[in-house]
């Protein structure tokens, strides 16, 4: 029985979201999204991935993930482009009253969108553990839920060597070690997604060549893989260690650009996921002017004390006290750091 049967009863509608970089998606990801098809209905179940791309890290834009996508057989109705993946995606926003929310997310992100924290003010996090009991759900319009991703750990082998296909970073530098070997080539495509298409080389030829990638965090040891695997080349990697959290950001700072700190993540303590401080900033915006916008046509026709109630619950709806506050915060945040010799970024003169 599919877990989204519990909630017809109710005439609820159950929303899972699988985020993601996907760079490069594979065939991994495919069956992490089919098992979560299985478990929650197959049209309830939605990839959402950005269109941003960062050199080495993420060469591949929205237009090329799907391109993977389809070659692992997803469907485009159920891939999402946003660039806020851990929030519900924006065409079920009319309807979060009567949506369940449910984000499945790996380990590291599960620990970022922190599923029942309690606010500074006492209250419940807008994340929440999931529930055993269907009848204590609540729809998205107060809490989001949060599950671990199932994982679905991928070798590949080459010339009778087996490499971790898991994870991106592994994924792209095992391309660049294989990319002019025609032989090896194939073996990658055909290994990672069934067929040895030549439209799926040629984006993967958007991987740069050169430098290797900075280390990320190790990944889990997988179970049926063998735990020292053998470069292409024949050399063993120098192990390095995995990158330490900054102890002087604080709790509002979710992660420091130093070349651009106006680019640095945090996680406003208003239950609304995280952005950058220059994308806060545009969302303001954008509600001060749809909030006049709707006020301009709404006060043309409602009596005056009707017409400032309506203005008093808008505003209120919109949070916008809480996120300028946090806003300041993260504004203080990243200005001690630049004093304490943090790169000075043109951003604090916007």
């Amino acid at each position: 029985m599919f877990i989204a049967q519990l909630f017809e009863a109710t005439a609820k509608r159950i929303i899972v979201t699988y985020p993601g970089r996907f760079q490069p998606f594979h065939k991994g990801h495919r069956e992490v999204f089919a098992s979560l098809q299985r478990k929650f209905g197959s049209e309830n179940v939605f990839i959402v991935t950005s269109n941003k791309t960062d050199g080495a890290k993420s060469p591949f834009n929205f237009s090329d993930k799907v391109r993977f996508m389809h070659a692992m057989g997803v469907p485009d109705g159920q891939v999402i482009e946003t660039q806020h993946v851990y929030d519900l995606p924006a065409q079920f926003e009319p309807i979060k009253d009567q949506v369940v929310f449910i984000t499945a997310v790996g380990a590291p992100d599960e620990k970022r969108l922190a599923p029942g924290r309690i606010k500074k003010d006492g209250s419940p996090g807008y994340f929440q553990p999931l529930p055993s009991d269907s009848k204590d759900f609540t729809t998205a319009d107060q809490h989001g839920y949060v599950i671990i991703a199932p994982e679905s750990p991928q070798t590949i082998n080459i010339n009778g060597k087996n490499y971790d296909a898991s994870h991106g970073t592994q994924t792209r530098e095992l391309w660049n070690q294989v990319r002019n070997d025609p032989k090896q080539r194939a073996e990658f495509l055909q290994q990672l997604y069934g067929r040895t298409d030549a439209e799926l080389g040629r984006t993967l030829d958007k991987i740069p060549t050169g430098a290797p990638e900075p280390v990320e965090p190790p990944a889990a040891k997988m179970k049926n893989a063998k735990k020292d695997l053998t470069p292409v080349d024949g050399k063993k990697p120098a192990k390095k260690p995995a990158p330490q959290p900054d102890s002087e950001l604080g709790e509002s700072l979710y992660q420091y650009d130093k070349q651009d700190p106006y680019n640095s993540e945090f996680a406003p303590d208003v239950g609304m996921g995280r952005m950058t401080l220059r994308g806060w900033k545009q969302s303001m915006i954008r509600r001060v002017k749809e909030f006049a916008a709707d006020l301009e046509r709404s006060g043309q026709d409602l009596d005056k004390d009707v017409m400032w109630d309506q203005v008093y619950k808008k505003l209120k709806s919109l949070n916008l006290d809480p996120i300028a506050q946090e806003i300041e915060l993260a504004h203080q945040e990243l200005e001690r750091i630049r004093r304490r010799g943090g790169v000075r970024s043109r951003a604090f003169k916007q």
